[in-house]
């Protein structure tokens, strides 16, 4: 029988609040005080919060100061320090981001952040790997109607994005990034990538910073996304730029995903239910090719929420060639087969890499621009960014 946390009640929205029940959950185990006492410890995870960080969109700190704690293996739980993770970090090992998605409370987080550590692990057999766990306040909607909670919510991920992006640049440039996302927690990726690729997020635009040589890719798993969203000149057209590839989880069977385009005029049909359409791919040029689609149908069911995909260990190995991939590979042409066996390694079969020069941002006065901190309406929020004008990738060559 699974062991969860006891459900807290979130019904104070203070930022300050919100970081105290965090840090009463992740207090310090007695059985450990220190790495030192623990000689059996192998490195664990990170968890990283956003909880404390203003969340109205469009509305961004001078500074980020993310709340950072780290989980080893052997169970012990303690506040670090952003410095701390960075030096926590294997340079020479690939790092996986897991974001989660819409109401997903901070008890249930950590609940899913033990089992999918140990399901990541579990795909990479035993292979070296950073893990990050990004949590975002996605619970405490203001508003009692499913559908408005949900548009809050997505404009809300979108938001964390910039803090996504944040946390990446903060990380060793030469360990290749993995973000790994759930329903919304692929918008926050989406968005990350495109601020990452110089696009502005609710009016914040980024700030200018210097080209690396990251390698970056994506998992999209149950993505409550428009399809033509990551469309040059649309919502995040620059984030297929900043990646190598995007491994699409399609499941034609989610039961939540089938109700997505009726929560707004403005939401159409999910990228996890469709993928890339012939519209999609003739917008995107040779973007398109970077986007691939797994239909794990059959192996999750109509189920929507991530429980669905961490309990299979099939799952975890499909997508192991994104997670830890050596940096500049093109990961495995993966297809679900009965026995779920990855194929075998074919050097012919992975096409070139292609050239893609980015310029940079724009030069900024300001290291982040912050709007207008006056509430807006969800709808209003929604109305103007399906009409503001969004940069274009570069053409590749």
């Amino acid at each position: 029988m699974r062991r969860t946390l006891p459900r807290l009640n979130l019904s104070t929205r203070t930022p300050w609040m919100l970081a105290g029940l965090l840090s009463m959950l992740l207090a310090v185990s007695p059985a450990c005080a220190d790495d030192s006492q623990c000689e059996t410890c192998s490195p664990g995870y990170w968890v990283v919060s956003t909880y404390a960080m203003p969340q109205h969109p469009g509305v961004c700190p001078k500074q980020y100061c993310f709340q950072v704690y780290r989980k080893s293996a052997c169970g012990k739980l303690q506040r670090s320090s952003m410095s701390q993770l960075q030096q926590g970090v294997d340079p020479n090992a690939p790092t996986c981001i897991f974001v989660h998605g819409s109401f997903v409370d901070i008890d249930s987080a950590l609940v899913d952040a033990h089992h999918t550590y140990g399901w990541l692990k579990q795909g990479g057999n035993g292979r070296p790997l950073n893990v990050i766990f990004f949590v975002w306040p996605s619970s405490d909607a203001e508003t009692i109607l499913l559908p408005t909670k949900v548009i809050e919510n997505g404009l809300k991920a979108a938001h964390n994005g910039i803090y996504l992006s944040a946390l990446i640049d903060s990380l060793p440039p030469s360990s290749p990034v993995c973000m790994l996302g759930h329903s919304h927690g692929t918008r926050v990726i989406a968005a990350g990538l495109h601020f990452q690729g110089g696009g502005p997020i609710h009016g914040v635009s980024p700030p200018r910073r210097p080209q690396t040589c990251r390698r970056m890719r994506a998992v999209f798993a149950a993505a409550a996304i428009n399809h033509t969203w990551m469309n040059p000149e649309n919502r995040y057209g620059r984030a297929l730029t900043q990646v190598d590839g995007v491994l699409n989880l399609i499941n034609h069977r989610d039961a939540a995903l089938t109700l997505y385009p009726l929560v707004s005029p403005t939401y159409g049909r999910s990228l996890a239910k469709t993928g890339l359409t012939n519209f999609d791919s003739r917008q995107l040029g040779p973007y398109a090719n970077k986007v691939h689609n797994l239909n794990v149908s059959p192996i999750v069911g109509v189920r929507h929420i991530w429980s669905t995909y961490y309990t299979r260990p099939e799952v975890s190995r499909l997508i192991s060639g994104y997670v830890y991939g050596p940096a500049g590979q093109r990961p495995h042409n993966l297809a679900v087969t009965p026995s779920f066996e990855l194929p075998e390694d074919d050097e012919s079969a992975r096409p070139a890499k292609m050239a893609i020069h980015l310029p940079l941002p724009e030069e900024l006065d300001e290291p982040v621009a912050i709007v207008d901190a006056s509430p807006v309406s969800a709808e209003a929020i929604e109305t103007k960014l399906e009409s503001a004008p969004l940069l274009v990738p570069p053409a590749a060559e």
